[in-house]
């Protein structure tokens, strides 16, 4: 590599050309075609960064925070007035970011479409009736009960069978009304009037009002701390859709994206924005590229604050740095050794750098400004900027052999393996017990992942709040699941009669003909309950009234 005498001589050359007017008509530069911005200019030189020449300490300091600046505001949710700790439960922290008007504009958005379906149909669906919010919510309840008890089909929950059945399903709705909810389930019916290519058309329409309101109150419920990290979130699918998304290097290989801002050591979402490729592209995207935009458009509310931001590769820059940071936003971030305006003495490739670090735990740093970029090596090589604490080693015990062994780590590198892992900490919750089943429609999956963010999110201030008493030992997160599903559907039920179970067969009284009779019941036909008992298909009208069950005529006088 050049040196920096043979980099200023090789600059000089250049100027001399330039400036050296015999024999053309280039007069040189006016002073509107130079920019005016110094730090630009500054940004590319990069005589810029000098070593960070300090002494390696005799001990190493585990507390060395440096005098970078946090911020001021407390920590933590930030509920309702009226919001009583001692007394809530799952579902009371579940309405503070889906708030119960919700349920009753779903189900007008629901009927409108239904409407609109058969309007277009020019046929009325027989077997659809209106629905209403309290319907509505015991219906998202059931999905989200489903993802702690998940089945293959939907179709199971209502089976006779033993094993596979599930006996409160039964009692809150029948299979087919739960089939046409799912049908005509929609959060805003005027989407579904916008064609693809009208200009106002938009993927998110479809979900936009529970999208802004969710995303509204994680902001206002809960304030940050210090540290906070951003990073992708993926929704499975494999469906048609210009959202989905190809990422290898996932457990979900094809999903739809999400950008998410989550807190570094509670892991609650504050913020999440879809994905939508060139869609949605943005003058800052096209100058600065795409991961400079997302965290510029994801930090808009931290500006002034002081936090301190952790992101991988994908986001991280030297201009990024140095742009938050005139926001009193400090980061901290992986990045490849080939982004440009990095010490030139780092860009290398990592068989290069490892040559000149070559006992693990060797680590050089360089500084420029505020700003500084340090290489560790830890078998492979690590290179981060930062500008929210120093590159002083700290202790970092690794396994060599079968031995543990303490290895120097640079208090930057620590501070990025503590506090960066909060969305992927929240994805893991997320994805635990992942409410809803799969559809052919896009916009679905991200009505489930709204719902789940928000499970998550009120499980995890009901971990930090909570003053309730339980009798449980141990209250883990799926004792909230259900618990917040029960509450949900309440004592809700659509069905117009009781559903009777195999176990209650003996109230039929062999002999007991007092105040029972055989005649023809009203309604529609059904299956006869004793041949139903005897895995035998039967549907007859007439039955027992005083017993509320439908009977053949062989039934009734083998069991009356």
């Amino acid at each position: 590599m050049a040196s920096s005498d043979e980099y200023d001589s090789d600059l000089d050359r250049v100027f001399d050309i330039l400036n050296d007017s015999s024999g053309s008509e280039f007069s040189g530069f006016d002073s509107d075609d130079v920019a005016s911005s110094s730090d630009e200019e500054d940004d590319r030189n990069p005589a810029d960064w000098r070593p960070n020449n300090r002494e390696n300490p005799q001990h190493l300091d585990d507390n060395n925070n440096g005098d970078v600046p946090t911020c001021a505001l407390r920590p933590g949710p930030k509920l309702p007035d009226d919001f009583n700790k001692e007394t809530a439960g799952p579902f009371d922290y579940f309405s503070v970011f889906v708030p119960d008007d919700m349920y009753d504009r779903i189900a007008r958005e629901t009927n409108a479409y239904a409407e609109l379906c058969q309007r277009e149909k020019n046929e009325r669906d027989s077997a659809w009736s209106e629905t209403s919010g309290e319907e509505i919510r015991a219906y998202l309840g059931l999905n989200i009960v489903m993802g702690a008890s998940p089945r293959h089909q939907y179709e199971d929950y209502w089976r006779d069978d033993d094993f596979l059945g599930c006996a409160g399903f039964k009692t809150v709705m029948t299979r087919d009304r739960y089939a046409k909810l799912t049908q005509y389930l929609h959060v805003n019916c005027a989407a579904a009037r916008v064609p693809r290519d009208d200009p106002q058309y938009h993927p998110i329409n479809k979900v936009k009002p529970l999208y802004d309101v969710t995303k509204a109150n994680f902001k206002l419920y809960y304030q940050h701390s210090t540290e906070i990290s951003i990073d992708e979130a993926m929704k499975g699918y494999k469906g048609r859709t210009e959202l989905r998304q190809y990422m290898p290097a996932k457990p979900e290989k094809f999903g739809i994206k999400f950008w998410a801002r989550c807190d570094g050591r509670t892991s609650f979402m504050s913020d999440y924005v879809l994905y939508t490729g060139k869609r949605d592209r943005t003058p800052i995207q096209q100058r600065f590229g795409l991961g400079y935009s997302v965290v510029h458009h994801l930090t808009r509310d931290l500006v002034g604050l002081n936090h301190h931001l952790y992101h991988d590769r994908f986001f991280t820059g030297v201009q990024l740095a140095n742009d938050l940071f005139e926001e009193d936003i400090y980061t901290c971030g992986t990045v490849n050794p080939n982004r440009k305006d990095l010490p030139p003495p780092l860009r290398q490739k990592k068989s290069v750098l490892k040559r000149q670090l070559p006992n693990r735990g060797d680590s050089v740093s360089y500084i420029k400004d505020n700003l500084s970029v340090t290489a560790w090596n830890d078998n492979n090589i690590v290179m981060i900027v930062h500008n929210n604490s120093t590159s002083d080693p700290v202790r970092c015990e690794r396994q060599v052999g079968r031995q543990r062994v303490m290895v120097p780590q640079p208090k930057a590198i620590a501070d990025y393996n503590q506090f960066m892992n909060g969305v992927d900490l929240h994805d893991q919750l997320r994805k635990k017990y992942a409410c809803g089943r799969p559809s052919k429609k896009y916009w679905k999956y991200i009505l489930w992942f709204i719902l789940d963010c928000c499970r998550v999110n009120a499980y995890l201030v009901y971990k930090e709040a909570s003053s309730r008493t339980i009798r449980k030992k141990r209250y883990t997160h799926l004792d909230f699941v259900i618990e917040l599903g029960r509450a949900m559907i309440g004592n809700f039920t659509s069905r117009k009669r009781v559903c009777v179970r195999e176990s209650l067969a003996p109230m039929f009284v062999e002999n007991n003909r007092v105040n029972h009779v055989f005649l023809r019941l009203d309604g529609k036909r059904r299956r006869c309950k004793g041949c139903h008992v005897s895995n035998i298909r039967k549907e007859v009208v007439t039955g027992c009234p005083t017993c509320n069950i439908h009977l053949c005529k062989n039934c009734y006088l083998a069991r009356h």
